[in-house]
């Protein structure tokens, strides 16, 4: 029974890296609205400290457009707080063509999504069958009078 745990553990943390890859695209093919990786120069991650609350060579977010030898994003900056609601708050930044290394599209991986799927889908049998096959069916009152019209499921109660 461990064993079981410890692989369902280890396919969950293998197909739980996500449902999505990063294919690299040449700069000036950024598709406006779709979702990005940027690795950046060490220089332009400097001058973003200001404007950002990080110091990060990589950064995610959406093409707001591309156009010559630039490209505006749109990447998360900070997460506000009002009360109890919290709001993510985006930046805008440009960047030109010299300070971008690398420029990768996010896009659906369809075996990793089938992947966690499936393994969802087993897990939450693995768990029903095991809970309704060492568990019985019990009657009120250990079987014996009572009310012949209830069953007693350990995990569901049904009365007609």
């Amino acid at each position: 029974m461990l064993k079981i745990r410890r692989l369902l553990a280890l396919c969950l943390a293998v197909f739980i890296t996500g449902c999505y890859s990063y294919s690299t695209v040449p700069f000036r093919s950024a598709p406006a609205g779709e979702r990005v990786r940027v690795r950046i120069s060490a220089s332009q991650a400097a001058d973003l400290e200001e404007v950002l609350p990080r110091q990060d060579r990589v950064l995610e977010g959406r093409v707001v457009s591309a156009s010559g030898g630039s490209i505006m994003l749109e990447v998360p900056s900070t997460v506000a707080s009002a009360k109890s609601t919290m709001y993510g708050l985006n930046q805008r930044i440009t960047l030109s063509d010299s300070e971008v290394l690398e420029l990768e599209v996010r896009e659906l991986d369809r075996w990793k999504t089938a992947g966690v799927i499936g393994l969802v889908a087993a897990g939450a049998t693995f768990v029903a069958v095991q809970a309704f096959a060492t568990s019985e069916v019990q009657t009120p009152n250990g079987g014996e009078g009572g009310d012949a019209d209830a069953v007693v499921i350990p995990l569901v109660k049904w009365s007609w």
